[in-house]
């Protein structure tokens, strides 16, 4: 089976696969299983999307992730930042030293499924009770990005709840 391309960022990519589409979107579980002639998607209702609401922790992950690169598994900052979260060589090391049965290194930052094990890691580590503020704050103390983070949980809550009505009419 083949999907259309994409376009995300003003630039068209193409999905090989709907396995591949799901693979790089580890929280926000998209499913693309098969294109429709009339519609152009035919959602799986046994897919998980459709049977629960995203908790308060994934959608503070959606919104780090949305903050940090806008959601790109590809991007790199200026000061060695790498991926969806903008994971540091010594975030990289702290995840590693962390974990019982991985090694992570610095590169692991730019696919996104070791990117939010590194993050659950370290979050789960210095704080177990994944306080917003807190989880925040140990990803990055900066008093701008504190506030960037919340206005854009606000939206992935509004997402949220529209995603449910919308769900409830298909």
């Amino acid at each position: 089976m083949r999907l259309r391309g994409v376009r995300i960022g003003g630039t068209r990519r193409r999905l090989r696969s709907e396995a591949f589409r799901v693979q790089r979107a580890p929280i926000y579980r998209i499913c693309l299983y098969a294109t429709s002639a009339h519609t152009g998607v035919v959602h799986d209702p046994d897919c998980p999307c459709h049977s629960h609401a995203l908790t308060e922790w994934q959608m503070l992950q959606l919104a780090i992730a949305y903050t940090e690169s806008k959601c790109n598994p590809d991007a790199v900052g200026a000061s060695q930042d790498l991926g969806i979260l903008q994971i540091r060589p010594i975030y990289a090391r702290e995840a590693s030293r962390l974990a019982v049965d991985r090694v992570y290194a610095h590169s692991d930052a730019l696919d996104p499924l070791k990117s939010f094990e590194m993050f659950n890691i370290v979050q789960d580590h210095h704080n177990p009770a994944h306080e917003v503020s807190k989880a925040i704050s140990l990803h990055n103390k900066a008093d701008w990005y504190k506030r960037q983070v919340l206005l854009n949980l606000e939206l992935i809550h509004r997402i949220e709840a529209t995603r449910e009505i919308v769900l409830r009419y298909e």
